[in-house]
């Protein structure tokens, strides 16, 4: 309905975003080397007997330790690993047909791999016509990239050119620091960089539809990792994976020892604010 205070020639106000919590539901190993960029769930098939396995591919970044990795979901280990040259920053990562393509930090780049290879050979290296590469995912017609500011891009999977692109919003103001990105039942979520939250992008609008929050998935991680001396001053939220088959959903960040596989739900009280950016780490 429209409000009833508003003029005929008023706008209806636009509802604002539903705010979300994270419960979880199995946790399990990641390896805390790993300054995850990019993560997707995958499944691995074996063609003589049709039993499939549940996998992640993951990209790996900074200089020198970065990677495309096939890791199995149950254990974290790295089934398949194909390093990149030392020159190569990891960014997000997409799976298209039988290619992942994994985006470089600050560079056009992008590097891709066979994804059926023994090893993920690297087939060759492309470029995309942004200056920086943040995030990858698709939408089974795009790849949609982000270039560490508000902005979605588009891009043809054939030549990796734009071919729309839209600025994201909360309300009127632009949300900056889109990071990995996964593809989820229409919308587009986004970790932004260095907060706890993951936001929920109708891709058509732009327009942010619901804001997650993590903290408390981010807050158990920080225990366990300090438990097992593993703190790292990078180890912030990066990384969403989903099954669409089984509505399964997992986060992750740079650096963490756990998988979170995690269920969303609508949080009536929460302080967005004050539970969603700079939030430091002490022990209770």
């Amino acid at each position: 309905p429209v409000d009833a205070g508003a003029s005929p020639t008023q706008k209806p106000r636009e509802r604002p975003p539903v705010v979300y919590s994270l419960s979880v539901v199995e946790e399990y190993d990641h390896d805390p080397g790993a300054f995850t960029q990019g993560f997707l769930h995958d499944r691995a098939c074996d063609e003589a007997t049709g039993a499939c396995e549940d996998i992640f591919y993951e990209s790996t970044g900074l200089y020198g330790e970065t990677s495309v990795r096939q890791v199995d979901l149950k254990t974290g280990r790295v089934l398949r690993r194909r390093n990149a040259a030392a020159r190569h920053f990891g960014e997000g990562l997409a799976k298209w047909g039988d290619e992942l393509i994994q985006l470089t930090w600050q560079r056009p780049t992008t590097l891709v791999y066979n994804a059926s290879g023994a090893s993920l050979p690297l087939i060759r290296e492309a470029k995309t016509d942004l200056k920086d590469g943040w995030g990858l995912t698709n939408d089974n017609a795009s790849l949609i990239a982000t270039d560490s500011g508000h902005t979605l891009y588009f891009l043809d999977p054939k030549n990796l050119t734009t071919t729309r692109k839209v600025d994201v919003l909360d309300g009127s103001q632009r949300v900056n620091y889109l990071n990995e990105l996964e593809y989820v039942e229409g919308e587009v979520w986004a970790n932004i960089w260095q907060t706890e939250c993951i936001a929920r992008i109708d891709p058509s609008t732009g327009k942010i539809t619901g804001w997650i929050l993590a903290y408390n998935v981010w807050h158990k991680e920080m225990v366990k990792s300090n438990a097992l001396g593993l703190l790292h001053e990078m180890d912030v939220l990066n990384g969403i994976a989903y099954d669409g088959a089984t509505k399964r959903l997992w986060i992750t960040g740079k650096k963490w020892s756990t998988v979170y596989e995690v269920e969303v739900r609508v949080n009536e009280n929460a302080d967005l604010f004050n539970a969603s950016s700079g939030a430091s780490f002490e022990l209770q």
